[in-house]
């Protein structure tokens, strides 16, 4: 541009000089004018560097400006997050009333009942139960799952250990119901306990074929003692002299040849006296060891919980009538069943599976209640 200027200043003195027109005065002015016009455009050299400086001073003014933010919203972030800690840490449990375990109970003795499907259950009790290891069942059922209902914390909402009740935590009022439920093969509901705390006892409220019935989980051993007494004394009653000896010898040695020459029904009804009367080593020597068909060694039974075997009113219940049974074998000669009646009002028999050991000896299937 500076050129230019020049260019043209210098060709204009060049052209005016020459011509006598222009006074002296006059040619004072217009380079006077030109030079004027000259300092008003801005040349590069100039406003350049001085934008370029503005622009970094603003940068760096931006850049720090932002680091500062930054820095404030982390701390208040770390501000927030401890504070969400320590509230996490204050902040103390529910506290499950008794009022609510009782209106829990109650709801749930209103709609349990035998032959729900597994949909129905779901929908009245919800969705979030363990299903747990049936595979050591004595009842008969297929499937078996459980409920933790009113927890005060929820990872106790789903832990159970097969059905094993926990009786610290609804003591403590931790887990306010545990519920379990068995299953038939159909889906349907075939037996139910609920379990809970009040005035410092655990209940059980249970459902099977032969009604509804509530109870102190821990009855007094004496009291214990007289139910199996009771029970016992009533089913040895059913007994045949032959019977009672092979029995009598039997639960002594526990020798399965003593069983050879006997009725199968007869060895039920020792199965069934064996459970009524807690005499669980005679019980297992009664199961079938025949391959196959072992669902259990004797050590795996032994650490089964109570709650996985028959208690003697059940057992009671559960084998009545059995010595009225019907045995019949089936086509493979091998597994056979007792049909028999153990509620007379039952709309269909109860079934008790057997199985012929390989020396020929009818023993009690591991799952005997069909």
């Amino acid at each position: 541009m500076d050129r230019l200027l020049n260019d043209m200043k210098q060709e204009f003195e060049n052209s005016i000089s020459a011509d006598p027109v222009f006074s002296l005065r006059e040619r004072c002015q217009i380079i006077k004018l030109i030079e004027m016009e000259e300092t008003r455009t801005p040349r590069p050299s100039s406003w350049f560097p001085k934008l370029l400086s503005g622009t970094v001073l603003a940068s760096l003014f931006l850049f720090t400006l932002f680091i500062m933010m930054d820095y404030t919203g982390v701390k208040e972030n770390t501000q927030s997050s401890h504070n969400k800690k320590q509230t996490n840490i204050e902040a103390p449990p529910h506290h499950i009333s008794e009022n609510e375990i009782n209106e829990k109970v109650a709801y749930i003795e209103s709609k349990m009942k035998l032959g729900l499907s597994e949909t129905e259950v779901h929908r009245l009790f919800g969705k979030n139960f363990v299903i747990l290891d049936n595979s050591d069942s004595e009842n008969g059922s297929v499937k078996r799952i459980g409920y933790n209902l009113l927890v005060n914390d929820p990872s106790l909402e789903k832990k159970m250990d097969s059905s094993i009740i926990d009786e610290e935590n609804l003591l403590k009022r931790n887990i306010g119901v545990q519920l379990f439920i068995g299953f038939t093969k159909e889906g349907k509901v075939q037996w139910a306990t609920s379990n809970y705390a009040y005035d410092g006892e655990v209940y059980m409220t249970s459902w099977d074929k032969n009604g509804m019935a509530t109870k102190k989980l821990h009855e007094a051993a004496e009291k214990k003692d007289e139910i199996i007494e009771d029970y016992a004394s009533e089913q040895y009653k059913t007994f045949s002299d032959k019977e009672k000896e092979v029995y009598e010898a039997f639960r002594k040695s526990l020798d399965e040849n003593l069983l050879r020459d006997l009725d199968p029904i007869s060895i039920a009804k020792f199965y069934a006296q064996a459970n009524i009367a807690q005499e669980f080593d005679v019980v297992y020597a009664l199961y079938t060891d025949r391959k196959n068909y072992i669902h259990m060694s004797k050590e795996e039974y032994e650490k089964l919980p109570s709650s996985h075997r028959f208690t003697p009113e059940n057992a009671f219940n559960a084998f009545k009538n059995i010595e009225k049974g019907k045995f019949i074998s089936h086509e493979d000669n091998i597994t056979a069943h007792i049909e028999y009646m153990a509620d007379p009002d039952a709309e269909a028999p109860s079934g008790f599976t057997m199985v012929k050991d390989e020396d020929g000896i009818w023993n009690i299937s591991f799952l005997p209640l069909q």
